[in-house]
């Protein structure tokens, strides 16, 4: 599911966020999950600007029909989609847009993504009891800049999903009354 940050413009959001890969078989085609090596951000608004340039008779197909690895080898610094390449042998799990407390523009911030290296896996595809998972901030403003990584006590299973909250948001839940027990129940 696309990430779509806090709009700076009425029009609607210029930027949405997601995850792809290099591979050309997906998930769905081999049962197996997809491996996420790729953080993807779209500015949207162009693309739609491209659509409604075209003389289109029915909806099929994409505006931008360049495939991931021609988007990854674009130098153009104006490229509608950019994309955050993993290391090879890593893979991110769904991003989380976190914005700059003092943001000037709709990408200022940061992408919180779950790295994990498996060259800790066995040969078996296992990961072992002392196999662990970073977290990573990237500079969504410019998708290549890893500005830190957290080092996780353990590994975090492929196809986690998350969610940022802000401090104001966590100052703002309902306090803590008390905990339902068995007995209760």
């Amino acid at each position: 599911m696309p990430i779509v940050p806090k709009t700076y413009a009425s029009t609607g959001p210029k930027f949405i966020y997601g995850c792809s890969s290099q591979d050309a078989i997906f998930g769905a085609e081999t049962g197996e999950p997809m491996k996420v090596d790729c953080l993807v951000k779209i500015d949207v608004q162009t693309l739609i600007g491209w659509g409604m340039g075209e003389d289109i008779q029915s909806i099929d197909g994409c505006v931008d029909k360049r495939n991931i690895q021609e988007i990854i080898s674009s130098d153009d610094p104006h490229d509608p989609i950019e994309i955050f390449q993993a290391p090879e042998g890593w893979y991110a799990q769904e991003p989380q847009f976190v914005p700059r407390e003092d943001a000037k523009g709709e990408d200022d911030g940061y992408l919180l993504t779950l790295m994990f290296d498996e060259s800790q896996l066995d040969a078996d595809g296992h990961a072992s009891e002392n196999s662990r998972s970073e977290l990573w901030v990237i500079d969504a403003r410019d998708m290549t800049s890893v500005v830190a990584k957290i080092f996780l006590p353990q590994r975090v299973p492929y196809g986690f999903h998350g969610h940022w909250f802000s401090g104001e948001e966590i100052d703002e839940q309902r306090p803590y009354v008390r905990l339902r027990t068995e007995k209760e129940g």
